[in-house]
């Protein structure tokens, strides 16, 4: 039943924190980070902090901060896609992220991400903090890491 409520709550977290209206979009990222956000909840965090535009190649499950072709099935990317976005930055969780995986980006100088998988409440809160830091974003990470926290308590 404790797994049950924790799998509802998480699963709530990652609808709510994609619907912040306050979320705002920089149009001015012509020279700045191309990414592809290939970890859950990556895109609507990446939109929440102002990122959307940069976003070039999303996963399967991220659909709703962002136009950008799906380049993932499952946890397997599709390389050569992937590589005709010239993406600056790929983000992943921890079951996607491969040796194999990090010297392909690596040797094409592309920024590998890595996020924690949602296996806690404090898990989301620090795909925010990592995003947030790998983008020069710190102050909206914490302006929308706030937000969903108080969603959380207004839920509790």
């Amino acid at each position: 039943m404790q797994v049950r409520k924790l799998t509802v709550f998480l699963a709530l977290a990652v609808l709510l924190s994609g619907c912040s209206q306050n979320a705002k979009t920089d149009n001015s990222l012509s020279d700045g980070p191309r990414i592809i956000a290939a970890a859950s909840g990556s895109a609507e965090i990446l939109g929440e902090i102002g990122l959307t535009s940069a976003i070039v190649g999303v996963d399967e499950r991220n659909s709703n901060a962002s136009q950008a072709p799906q380049v993932t099935t499952g946890h397997s990317f599709n390389i050569e896609e992937v590589i005709a976005l010239r993406p600056t930055h790929i983000i992943v969780d921890s079951l996607t992220d491969t040796q194999e995986m990090r010297k392909q980006f690596k040797d094409r100088s592309i920024n590998l991400v890595t996020l924690p998988l949602a296996e806690s409440i404090d898990d989301i809160f620090t795909k925010y903090e990592i995003l947030g830091s790998e983008f020069g974003r710190i102050e909206q990470s914490k302006k929308a890491s706030d937000e969903l926290q108080k969603k959380f308590d207004a839920f509790t």
